[in-house]
C-alpha cells in the first residue's frame, strides 16, 4: 500500500493592517497601585523583548495589553488603571491616542480607541501553562480516597465506623465528582472550547489531547482542500488531453514533453493526487494503476508512450511546480518541530492519528517532556493560528526549553509569522542572544 502524502501549498494571505500596525509605547497610567505607572518602549523591531526585575508586573503588562485590545474592562480596572497611553505607527505614520477612566470610574472612554486602527487588529496571547499534561488534571485514584476514610485526616471518627462497602461507594462517588470537575477545569483553561475565529485570544492552558484535537482538525481541514487542488488540477489535464485529442493543437502552456526522470521523481505525489481525488473516469483508473507498476526509468518510458497518458501526467506536474504545492504547512511544522528532537524521535501526522515515532514504536503527545510539549504548542500556535494576526504576545516562551531551544525560538517564531509583532516577557538572556535591539524595559515608578 502506498503511503499517503498530503501536500499542501504556502500562502500567508497577510492584509495590509497585517503587515503595517505595530504598537511603539504603551503606559498604564495606574498598575496595581493607583500611585504607580507603567510605561514600555516597544523594539522597532518585529521582535520585543519585555524585561525587567521580578515582581515588576510584566505577566500583568501582557494581560493588561490583551485586555486593551480586546477593549476588556475588567481586568484593567482590576489593575486599577486610570489611563492608557498608547503610540503606534500604522503605514509607518506614527497615531497616539488615549483611553481614560470616566467620572464613574467603573468604565473607560474608548472614543480615540474606536477610531484607531487597533480596533480593527487581532491577538494572540499565550500564558506560561502551555502543553501541560492531559494526566496533570486527570489522575485521581479511589484507593487513595478510600485510605482518606481510614485515616484521622477527617478530624473526627464520624466516617470512620462507616462499612466497608459504603466507604468504597461513597470514594467511588467522589472520584467521579472530582473527574468530572477536573474535566470541565481542563476544559476550560485548555483552549478546547476556544473559538479561534475572535480578534483577540487569551490562552491560559493548553492542555496536550486538546492541542492534539487542533492539530487533527487543522490536518483535516488542509487535507480537504488539497483534495479541492487535486481535483482541479485532475480535471484542467483531461480537459486539455480531450482537446488534444479532437484535433485541437497544444497550447503552448505545456510546451515540453514529460522526461522519465520527471516522472520517476514525482510518481509517489502523482500516486497520492490521483489516489485521494474524487474525480472519477476511466483515464484516471489506468494510470494509477500503471503508477503503481512503475518502479524504474524503463518502466517509466514504456507507460508516457501513450499519448493522452503523457500529457495529462504532464500537464499536473507543470501545474505542482507553478503552485508550489509541494511546499507544505504541515511538512513545515513537523520539519521544524523534528529538528528539535533527539534523532530517534519524530512527529507523524496523518488524517486519523497523530503521533510520536520513537525507533520502531509509538507513543502519544503526552509522553513529549515538558518542553517538547510547550515548544510544539507555540510552533502551532504560531504557524496555524498567527498568520492574519497583528499582535502575538507570550510569556516566557522559555519555559522548560534548554538553552539551545531558546537561542533559536524567537527567529523561528518570526520565520513562521514574518508581519506579526511578536511581544515576549522573558527572564532568559539565552532567548535575547545577541539581539540587544530587541530588549524594551518595562520601568513602573
Amino acid at each position: 500500500m502506498t503511503k499517503s502524502v498530503i501536500i499542501i501549498e504556502i500562502s500567508f494571505p497577510f492584509t495590509e493592517l497585517c503587515m503595517s500596525l505595530q504598537l511603539k509605547e504603551v503606559i498604564f497610567e495606574g498598575f496595581k497601585d493607583s500611585n504607580f505607572t507603567a510605561k514600555v518602549i516597544f523594539s522597532p523591531k518585529k521582535i520585543s523583548i519585555i524585561h525587567a526585575d521580578n515582581g515588576m508586573g510584566k505577566t500583568s503588562l501582557l494581560k493588561g495589553l490583551h485586555s486593551f485590545l480586546e477593549q476588556d474592562e475588567s481586568y484593567l480596572l482590576s489593575l486599577n488603571v486610570q489611563r492608557v497611553f498608547c503610540t503606534y505607527t500604522f503605514n509607518t505614520t506614527e497615531h497616539s491616542f488615549e483611553v481614560k477612566l470616566k467620572e464613574n470610574k467603573s468604565s473607560f472612554n474608548w472614543k480615540d480607541f474606536e477610531k484607531s486602527e487597533l480596533k480593527k487588529s487581532k491577538s494572540l496571547s499565550i500564558a506560561i501553562e502551555r502543553g501541560i499534561s492531559s494526566s496533570s488534571f486527570s489522575h485521581i485514584d479511589v484507593s487513595d480516597i478510600e485510605k482518606f476514610f481510614e485515616t484521622k485526616h477527617t478530624n473526627s471518627n464520624q466516617l470512620t465506623h462507616l462499612q466497608k462497602p459504603m466507604k468504597k461507594q461513597m470514594a467511588m462517588d467522589i472520584y467521579n465528582f472530582l473527574s468530572s470537575l477536573n474535566r470541565k477545569k481542563a476544559r476550560a483553561l485548555s483552549g478546547l472550547d476556544q473559538d479561534f475565529s475572535q480578534n483577540h485570544i487569551y490562552l491560559e492552558n493548553f492542555e496536550t489531547a486538546n492541542l492534539t484535537n487542533f492539530i487533527q482538525e487543522e490536518y483535516k481541514k488542509a487535507f480537504y482542500n488539497e483534495i479541492k487542488n487535486i481535483n482541479r488540477l485532475i480535471l484542467k489535464a483531461v480537459n486539455f488531453a480531450i482537446q488534444m485529442t479532437s484535433g485541437n493543437n497544444e497550447t503552448n502552456e505545456y510546451p515540453n514533453k514529460l522526461s522519465s526522470s520527471e516522472l520517476m521523481q514525482n510518481k509517489d505525489n502523482l500516486i497520492s493526487m490521483l489516489s485521494n481525488s474524487h474525480e472519477e473516469f476511466s483515464t484516471k483508473t489506468s494510470i494509477l494503476n500503471a503508477l503503481n507498476w512503475v518502479d524504474t526509468e524503463d518502466d517509466a518510458k514504456s507507460i508516457l508512450e501513450n499519448t493522452i497518458t503523457e500529457y495529462i501526467l504532464r500537464v499536473i506536474i507543470t501545474d505542482i511546480k507553478n503552485t508550489n504545492l509541494i511546499s507544505s504547512r504541515f511538512e513545515r511544522f513537523k520539519d521544524n518541530f523534528n529538528s528539535y528532537l533527539i534523532k530517534n524521535k519524530k512527529l507523524m501526522v496523518s488524517e486519523n492519528e497523530i503521533n510520536i515515532r520513537v525507533n520502531n514504536g509509538t507513543h502519544s503527545l503526552d509522553e513529549l517532556s515538558s518542553g517538547e510539549r510547550h515548544l510544539l504548542t507555540l510552533l502551532f500556535c504560531t504557524l496555524f493560528k498567527c498568520e492574519d494576526r497583528n499582535f502575538l504576545f507570550i510569556d516566557e516562551p522559555e519555559i522548560s526549553l534548554n538553552t539551545r531551544w531558546q537561542t533559536k525560538l524567537l527567529p523561528l517564531l518570526h520565520d513562521l509569522a514574518p508581519n506579526t509583532q511578536i511581544i515576549v516577557a522573558s527572564h532568559s538572556p539565552y532567548i535575547v542572544n545577541d539581539r540587544l535591539d530587541y530588549l524594551s524595559e518595562l520601568i513602573v515608578e
